[in-house]
């Protein structure tokens, strides 16, 4: 609902990568719908699932560059503040389990 244009006229090469990223999120949400099922710990999942700001960034910063993304020259200070943040969620994630 937020497209600017119709669905059809995304570019070809596009709607791949669409796709691929869609059963991605699917897998996901299927994985933390069973752990939250097999463990019988929703609160504990959601902690552990808090942590995923923190590998986003890592992988953002390590791999980016395979898929032409430039979040990698953005500089050392952006990537600190960003690392600072996911870590200040890591920390709480600590804390919850303390």
């Amino acid at each position: 609902p937020l497209f600017k244009a119709p669905m059809w006229k995304i570019p070809k090469g596009v709607g791949v990568h669409i796709g691929i990223s869609s059963v991605l999120i699917a897998l996901q949400a299927v994985f933390l719908a069973f752990a939250i099922g097999y463990f019988s710990d929703p609160a504990g999942a959601n902690i552990v699932y808090s942590s995923r700001g923190l590998w986003s960034v890592l992988m953002v910063w390590c791999v980016g560059h395979w898929f032409s993304n430039r979040e990698s020259e953005a500089g050392k200070q952006v990537l600190l503040i960003r690392l600072f943040g996911a870590s200040m969620i890591v920390a709480a994630i600590v804390l919850v389990f303390l």
